[in-house]
């Protein structure tokens, strides 16, 4: 590879990230977002791979990758979270005529 900054862009290329799929009601959680890594085949085609191994790869550590990601996640638009999914913890409130039913079975 070339310069760190060609570095940085190959190494972003390669990782996707997602906000979080669900956020708990109540629970403060430093987590934001998800990253899933990926390295090309011979074909190009991208191969999900853990962490470790992404880094291992490209004979870089998890660190660096870290904070090169965070840099990214800085200059872009925030991720929002998934709003297709339920809130834990979130119920609404039952009306009378189902708080009636189950009080009388």
């Amino acid at each position: 590879m070339g310069t760190w900054e060609e570095r940085k862009t190959y190494v972003r290329s390669l990782v996707n990230r997602e906000g979080k799929k669900q956020i708990k009601a109540g629970i403060d959680s430093q987590r934001e977002n998800t990253f899933s890594f990926f390295l090309q085949d011979d074909t190009r085609t991208k191969q999900p791979v853990c962490r470790a191994m992404f880094a291992a790869t490209l004979g870089m550590s998890e660190k660096t990758i870290n904070n090169w990601l965070r840099e990214r996640q800085t200059h872009d638009n925030p991720v929002r979270p998934d709003t297709k999914h339920p809130k834990s913890g979130k119920t609404k409130p039952f009306d009378e005529a189902e708080k009636n039913f189950l009080l009388d079975c």
